[in-house]
């Protein structure tokens, strides 16, 4: 791509995202009429790694889920060995392979491992990314403590190797003390002028599926109310149920390894 042509890209991207208030409210009336399923009771965790091109990380990331809980990888139709690599990590780790034999992209992915998974609690995990060891068990209870929430999220750690997860190893697997959190519902989609109004990482956060099913799942580029799809998401759960964010770390995000394909 040109330069001219990432100029008007870039310029498309801001101005989007310059609707948001727009588009979420337009959200909430096409749904004010919209029957909400209940919320789940016995709440199944589940681990879903989308991937594309990343495969080289998931050993990493398959390291940080305890056992027992389940997880799925997606492979996207990767171009590089990750399709290899997955299968040498199935005889080492337990998990559900799905293979796209098309590319879907991450909303494409995420929605198929949703529909076709048993489990009603979605604990997002990007390829390149690792869970901390208190990730489950906060996750776990603050859904037990707030039996309104529908998503909850928090933040990462960056990091640049796999030598700084050394300080995972002395984590607890569950905090000393109750996080604070904060709730954002309707109330405060309706006043959302920032992709950012409602903010935390991808990897870490986690859904139910009642939740992805109000909302119509992840949706395509052309139909979010911003650009990028997991904050897309966020904010249309906001729009219809209490979603919580927490002012821990969930999860650490490893910089520079990133496809661009969140916009997509």
């Amino acid at each position: 791509m040109g330069k001219i042509a990432k100029t008007i890209k870039l310029v498309k991207l801001k101005l989007r995202n310059q609707q948001i208030n727009k588009r979420v409210n337009r959200f909430i009336e096409q749904n004010k009429d919209k029957p909400l399923p209940p919320r789940e009771s016995d709440l199944k965790p589940e681990i879903v790694i989308p991937c594309y091109n990343h495969g080289q990380y998931l050993e990493a990331a398959l390291k940080s889920v305890p056992p027992g809980v389940p997880v799925t990888i997606i492979n996207d139709l990767s171009t590089d060995n990750s399709l290899e690599i997955i299968k040498e990590l199935k005889n080492r780790f337990d998990f559900k392979l799905i293979n796209n034999e098309v590319n879907l992209n991450m909303h494409g992915s995420l929605n198929k491992a949703v529909e076709l998974s048993n489990n009603n609690l979605f604990i997002m995990l990007n390829a390149d990314d690792v869970l901390n060891n208190l990730t489950i068990k906060t996750i776990m209870y603050f859904y037990e403590q707030l039996p309104t929430i529908r998503l909850l999220g928090g933040g990462a750690l960056a990091f640049s190797d796999d030598s700084c997860l050394r300080f995972n190893q002395i984590l607890p697997d569950f905090l000393p003390y109750i996080p604070k959190h904060k709730i954002y519902n309707q109330t405060n989609a309706k006043h959302y002028q920032h992709m950012n109004d409602i903010n935390m990482t991808m990897s870490g956060s986690s859904f139910l599926k009642s939740a992805w099913q109000a909302v119509g799942g992840f949706y395509p580029y052309k139909k979010r109310v911003c650009t990028y799809d997991d904050r897309d998401f966020h904010i249309r759960v906001s729009s219809l149920f209490d979603v919580a964010i927490i002012e821990e770390p969930l999860a650490f995000y490893r910089v520079n390894t990133g496809i661009g394909v969140g916009q997509q």
